[in-house]
Parts: C-alpha cells; structure tokens; sequence
C-alpha cells in the first residue's frame, strides 16, 4: 500500500492518498476517501510520500492512530463526567474501533482517572438517594454501564438503604397525597411510579399499607 500524497486536515490530522482503499479496525477515511491519521501517530512513524507500506504495518499505524485521538477523547469526555471502563470503551468503540476504544480506556484506569469502584460507589449513592430508584434497579445499571456485579452489589449495599425506607421516602416527598386520598386510582397511580422505580410490589403494598387500607387495589 503506497503512500501517494499527503494532506493536511486540522491541527491534528493528516489525510493520507493511498494506493488502495485501507479496510482495518478503526480507520477512518475522509469525504474523498483519504485515509485520515493523527499527526504525531504519523510523524512518529517516520513513514513519508512514496513509502510502499506492508498491510501489518498498515495496520498498526491506523491502529496507533486510533488509540492517540481514542485516548484524547476519553480524556474530553472525563473532563465532563465520571465513567466506568467498559462503558467509556463502548463510547469510544463506535468511532475509533473496537480495539483502540478498550486500549484508550484501559490507559485510563492505569492514570488512575476511571476507578470501576469508586464509580460504582458514587453511582449507586445518586440512584439510590437522588433518583430514588430501587437497589435492585441500581444494581442492574451498574451491570449495564460495566461495572462487575460483584462491585455492583457490594456499592449499593454500602449506601446502607432498604427498599423499603427508600419507597418511605418517596411517599412521603411526593405521594404522600395520592397514598392517602382514599382514591383506589390514586394509589395506583402512586404505586406505578414506584414500580418503575424498580420496587417490587410486595414492598410497595407493604409500605403504602401504612398509610391506607390497599384492599381496594388488590381486589
């Protein structure tokens, strides 16, 4: 594969004319089918107009190129939020490629700046006492976003909550009214919100009970 022209596109990104289409995990080409690569992969490489490059090397500078621009968008997209590993590898993954995308975000951790851990700790503090959503809930997006479950279990046992206190605590910052209106729609109405919260219905009936007589709901 030859290298025919190079030309520049932005600060950081050369757009090289190739002799044939590359067709590697994470190369990006531009509206002119131009491969484009990050400068300082490039210059790094000491590759130059003319080079007839081998497809393994080929391959290993998109590769490079990928993981340079993978690893400063996971930069970028920290500065905005925390994030757990395997949910920033899936951010990255759909621009930079598969491979680039899990190497970028595991430099991530070994800087110390993504912690699954510690994610999972805040995490689960803002499901549980801000959302209000149920442990079981929070347990399950943690899982989604990445987190393993055994630090997923461990991060929403900490926050030291049962499902019950939680739906306490719902009812009685915004249902409180609806619980004891002695409406049957009413209370069902209160009690789907909290199930969609991820509250089981037995803990629902159980909490509500307190507050009014259900038998009408379950009739």
């Amino acid at each position: 594969m030859k290298i025919l022209d190079i030309r520049t596109r932005r600060k950081s990104l050369y757009a090289l004319v190739l002799s044939e289409k590359p067709d590697f995990d994470g190369a990006k080409l531009d509206e002119n089918g131009y491969l484009l690569i990050d400068r300082t992969a490039f210059d790094e490489s000491g590759y130059a107009i003319g080079n007839d490059i081998p497809d393994n090397e080929m391959e290993e500078l998109i590769f490079t190129s990928a993981y340079y621009r993978a690893r400063e968008r996971a930069l970028y997209y920290l500065s905005n939020r925390d994030y757990a590993e395997k949910e920033m590898a899936q951010k990255l993954r759909r621009e930079f490629g598969e491979e680039a995308a899990c190497a970028a975000a595991r430099r991530m951790v070994e800087l110390f700046l993504i912690d699954d851990q510690s994610f999972a700790d805040r995490y689960a503090e803002i499901m549980l006492n801000v959302k209000g959503w149920s442990p079981s809930r929070a347990i399950r997006e943690l899982v989604l976003k990445g987190i393993d479950r055994d630090y997923a279990e461990q991060a929403v046992a900490s926050v030291g909550v049962s499902p019950r206190d939680l739906i306490r605590d719902i009812i009685d910052k915004k249902y409180a009214r609806l619980v004891c209106s002695g409406d049957p729609k009413s209370v069902t109405k209160a009690v789907n919100a909290l199930a969609r919260k991820g509250y089981s219905f037995s803990d629902i009936r159980s909490v509500i009970a307190d507050y009014c007589d259900t038998d009408e709901m379950y009739d």
